[in-house]
């Protein structure tokens, strides 16, 4: 972590973010999942590696969405994206990364809770 002013900074390597990936998968019921959308913009990344590795349809638009759609973002930070995405798509499950030990918004599953760095992923930078 680097320190900046006011923040502290997680880089997160493409093997860090592979693992991140690697550790979701094992939580999902991918049984259940037909297609992972993810929520701009990045989401999007987040969803197209998971889909790869859960060997299901990566949806890039959300008129694809169906009940069997796993909704994906990089983190929950605030909560406030994931609540308005689950008051259009009630039924759907939902993951992410990270969550923010304060976010509004806890999907059903994600990888790690953070308190108060900041997360960069190597797609950031």
């Amino acid at each position: 972590m680097v320190e900046n002013p006011g923040r502290v900074i997680k880089h997160i390597t493409w093997e860090e973010f592979g693992s991140l990936i690697d550790k979701l998968v094992k939580k999902i019921s991918s049984d259940k999942i037909t297609g992972v959308y993810g929520v701009p913009n990045n989401g999007v990344i987040v969803a197209g590696v998971l889909a790869k590795k859960l060997g299901v349809k990566h949806l890039l638009t959300d008129d694809d969405i169906e009940f069997s759609t796993l909704i994906v973002d990089d983190i929950s930070d605030s909560g406030e994206t994931l609540m308005h995405i689950k008051m259009r798509y009630i039924t759907n499950e939902t993951a992410t990364l990270h969550i923010r030990n304060t976010s509004k918004y806890r999907p059903n599953y994600f990888v790690e809770e953070i308190n108060e760095e900041w997360i960069q992923y190597p797609f950031e930078r």
